[in-house]
């Protein structure tokens, strides 16, 4: 019979040491295996997400460079506009200054003919423009004006970009700037340049490259490789089709393996090219060394501390700690507490703890990374204020909710000459103090975004109008004081546009549009003013819209026709002159209705031109008919402001062969007032040509005689309203002595809006014997006209 040991040492120590040396070994090859293999998923999820990122941040970037191109368009644009405006001081030293102010490269002023007759760099005077020539073919397009891509110049090997604005006498301005100036500007906003910065902001970065929709590498932080050809990657195929992907492959250059993830760039809506981002995998071989060495380690300690209480103190822990890491969701943990109980396998808990910790760290960098490159899309970098992506979506969130609330659109006013006068940065200041000025109104119902420029958009939820009402004077409470800048006192004015959801609209697109609408309304009123939207202004906006539509078109496709009102002498009944009247073909619009439009948006100038022309030629017809009648022509005070008018004027006289004492101009009140020293100095030009002259509407009440006793004129008309409130029984007399008091400073007089045989009868008692008016005769076209003409003269 065997004897029985005390101890077995085969099952006390020696199968329960081998049973947890290779228990150790498996749950550390199951523990590493599985927190490896989370690391490297979350490596490449992360991974995935910073590339997706980096897409974005270049789709952002190319709308940059886009808006910078176009902002570079109207600048060239606006500089051509300044130069024809200034056309007076034209010479190579002015254009080489305007280029040099605004930061351009080329000016040529060009003739009708195309010909260079003042060059900035004086190198090209005389030059002649060739058909086939782009300034050939603007000089032959009849466009106003003209924007060119960047092309190579026809004098040399260098790239430009231009663009023309054409004078109303056919001379034309091209400015221009070199490729390579643009090339400088953008080149933050391109590829080469965004992927740099990118790597160069993240270190776990190894390389990005970016290849074309024809697996051509067109930016490589590893710039040896641009131009590579990678037809038939199947990751990057497998990119071009929208799905972003992640792969091993070895790098020859660091002599390990990297994790590249390739993702689609898109571009509105269109994928343009692939994004591939080489991840490190460093921090994953550090982590698995060192969890083979603290297993080591770990195997190690407990086979030296192998002791009688192994089952507690071994087994047990480690079936725990399996279940624990077997259960461990990453994606729920925010951070692991680190394990104080003494055991056995306490130094393994506290490893894997930290590693997770470590894990679960670096995911939350990266996802801050994510974040904050998120938020450079949704705060406005000047001020630290949502920006208008962020408000339009918060305005959207509102309509979603039928929230009631209010868009205040707040626009900066005289905000343009602060950055003329005092510089940008000076601008930038005043925006950033407006800005906290803003955010200092404590109110939990208040939503403050930058919206672009000197314009900011408010949101505000309410129940009660009133609230409104406060939170509106709130604004206007914050900027009584000046805004303090570099020692000097500044102080802000504002208007302010309301439209309300839900009553004015349901989208953000309708709510902006409305307020911005109510906001330029607020600046017809005084300093400071807010106006609520209501439907008649956008019914005015849109009435406005289809009269400018409707100038616009018969600018460009002769769309305006002549009516013409004789003046009579009361005593002869011979007609002495005649008041041309411009009308609208094929529309019911009246002047008083388009005139004023056409003033605010410039374009009565050349509608100005147009009229002198159409009556010019109709003088012509009439002379050589053997009829010869003074006409006059309305002239507003804007014409006054285009420095060539006299100039045409004569020209087209002279072209037509009209004798220039019959053509007259009509000048009323308000355009004496609104720059007197200017009107005197066209009117004594006029008198120089022959031109007749006339002052319109006077006694409107802007103007008395007293105003006007510098002004060398021909004729003073009485207007209509003058005559019917004292050409009665009743105020003859005042009306007499206005009479005389004009006689006495050398004018004639005519009365017009004439009616009634009472009213004549009247003037036939005063000094006054030349009227205008629907008594007489109503205005005709010219064809009936002249057979009146023709049966009276």
């Amino acid at each position: 019979m065997m004897k029985s040991r005390p101890i077995d040492t085969n099952k006390m120590f020696i199968i329960p040491l081998i049973i947890i040396f290779f228990t150790m070994i498996l749950v550390g090859y199951l523990t590493f295996t599985f927190t490896a293999r989370r690391f490297k998923e979350i490596m490449i999820e992360n991974g995935s997400i910073l590339a997706e990122t980096m897409a974005h941040s270049i789709d952002d970037n190319l709308t940059y460079k886009e808006n910078f191109i176009a902002l570079l368009d109207e600048r060239m644009l606006n500089v051509g506009y300044y130069i024809v405006a200034n056309r007076d001081q034209l010479s190579n030293d002015y254009l080489a200054g305007v280029m040099a102010s605004f930061d351009l490269t080329n000016a040529y002023w060009y003739s009708p003919t195309g010909e260079v007759l003042f060059d900035a760099s004086g190198d090209f005077i005389g030059w002649q423009a060739q058909p086939g020539d782009p300034i050939h073919d603007f000089m032959i397009s009849g466009l106003d004006f003209y924007v060119e891509d960047i092309r190579k110049s026809t004098e040399d090997d260098l790239h430009y970009k231009f663009v023309y604005i054409r004078d109303t006498d056919g001379s034309f301005i091209q400015v221009g700037i070199n490729a390579e100036i643009i090339s400088q500007l953008i080149y933050h906003y391109e590829y080469q340049s965004i992927i740099e910065h990118f790597v160069d902001q993240n270190s776990e970065l190894l390389y990005a490259l970016v290849i074309d929709t024809n697996y051509v590498s067109v930016a490589d932080t590893d710039t040896a490789e641009i131009g590579v050809d990678y037809s038939g990657d199947d990751a990057y195929a497998l990119a071009l089709s929208g799905v972003t992907n992640g792969d091993d492959w070895y790098y020859d250059e660091l002599g390990a393996v990297v994790l590249e993830v390739a993702t689609p760039i898109y571009y509105n809506g269109e994928i343009i090219g692939i994004l591939g981002v080489g991840y490190s995998y460093s921090n994953y071989y550090e982590i698995r060394s060192f969890l083979i060495n603290i297993f080591f380690l770990l195997i190690l300690s407990i086979l030296t501390i192998y002791t009688f209480v192994q089952y507690r103190g071994v087994i047990k822990p480690l079936r725990k700690f399996s279940t624990d890491v077997e259960n461990l969701d990453l994606n729920k943990v925010v951070y692991l507490e680190p394990v104080f109980k003494k055991s056995t396998i306490s130094g393994l808990q506290v490893v894997f703890t930290e590693l997770v910790n470590k894990i679960i760290l670096k995911d939350q960098e990266n996802q801050e990374i994510i974040h904050r490159t998120s938020n450079l899309a949704f705060i406005d970098q000047l001020t630290g204020l949502p920006n208008r992506n962020a408000c339009t979506e918060k305005l959207d969130t509102l309509c979603l909710t039928h929230e009631q609330a209010a868009v205040i659109y707040l626009d900066v006013d005289d905000f343009k000459s602060v950055n003329d006068t005092k510089g940008h940065f000076y601008g930038d200041m005043l925006i950033q103090n407006i800005a906290n000025r803003l955010k200092s109104i404590e109110d939990d119902h208040l939503y403050v975004s930058r919206h672009q420029g000197d314009e900011f958009l408010l949101l505000y939820t309410f129940v009660d109008e009133t609230k409104l009402e406060d939170i509106i004077e709130s604004i206007k409470e914050q900027f009584k004081l000046p805004v303090v800048i570099e020692d000097s006192n500044l102080y802000v004015e504002f208007s302010m546009g309301v439209a309300i959801t839900p009553k004015d609209g349901d989208t953000s697109e309708v709510l902006l549009q409305k307020a911005d609408i109510a906001m330029y309304e607020a600046k017809k009123r005084d300093k400071m003013s807010h106006v609520f939207f209501d439907e008649q202004m956008g019914e005015v906006l849109s009435r406005k819209n289809i009269i400018l539509s409707t100038l616009n078109q018969a600018v460009l496709h002769d769309g305006f026709f002549m009516l013409y009102q004789p003046q009579v002498n009361i005593e002869t009944n011979e007609i002495i002159g005649l008041e041309a009247l411009l009308r609208l073909k094929d529309s019911n619009i009246s002047p008083y209705e388009f005139i004023p439009i056409a003033e605010t948006n410039r374009l009565i100038n050349k509608i100005g031109r147009i009229v002198i022309e159409k009556v010019i030629i109709q003088q012509a017809d009439w002379i050589k008919s053997g009829i010869a009648v003074p006409v006059y022509v309305n002239f507003s005070a804007n014409q006054f402001q285009d420095n060539t008018i006299l100039d045409f004027i004569e020209e087209t006289l002279a072209k037509y062969q009209v004798p220039p004492t019959l053509f007259g101009l009509e000048v009323t009140e308000s355009t004496i007032i609104s720059n007197r020293a200017l009107t005197i100095k066209m009117l004594e030009r006029l008198k120089s040509l022959g031109v007749k002259t006339a002052i319109d509407d006077f006694g409107s009440g802007q103007a008395g005689i007293n105003y006007m006793t510098n002004f060398k004129v021909d004729m003073v008309k009485f207007d209509k309203s003058f005559s019917d409130k004292y050409l009665t029984k009743e105020t003859i007399d005042i009306y007499h002595t206005i009479l005389k008091l004009t006689h006495d400073l050398g004018f004639i007089t005519l009365a017009e809006g004439i009616e009634t045989k009472e009213q004549v009868d009247l003037l036939k008692k005063t000094d006054c014997r030349l009227v205008q008016g629907y008594f007489y005769y109503k205005p005709m076209h010219g064809e009936a006209l002249f057979e009146t003409l023709k049966r009276i003269i």
